[in-house]
């Protein structure tokens, strides 16, 4: 089974930093073109969160800028909501990013 996805927007924001003990992690919102337009023929966009760790959050770190125009290959993967509940909440785990 595949869990893989390749994405491609705009930063929506600057990118949120989170290091804790020997882990960085960056957060980083995509701004993403729906390609099928609503009723009046306006093609919204989507806001897309994705996790970026270690080698890849420091660069991004530095690098990304709030408007830059990126593509993100990655896995998709599953964080349980809660301990009582069987669902999860899928998490974008970025693992290359390149800058358009």
């Amino acid at each position: 089974m595949l869990s893989n996805f390749m994405i491609v927007g705009r930063v929506a924001e600057e990118p949120e930093v989170n290091m804790e003990e020997d882990l960085d992690e960056v957060r980083v919102t995509l701004l993403v073109r729906n390609p099928f337009p609503d009723d009046s023929g306006f093609e919204p966009e989507e806001c897309v969160d994705i996790s970026l760790w270690r080698g890849m959050a420091d660069e991004c770190r530095d690098v990304l800028k709030k408007g830059n125009i990126i593509a993100v290959k990655g896995r998709i993967c599953g964080i349980p909501r809660s301990e009582q509940e069987e669902e999860h909440t899928p998490l974008l785990i970025g693992e290359k990013v390149s800058y358009i």
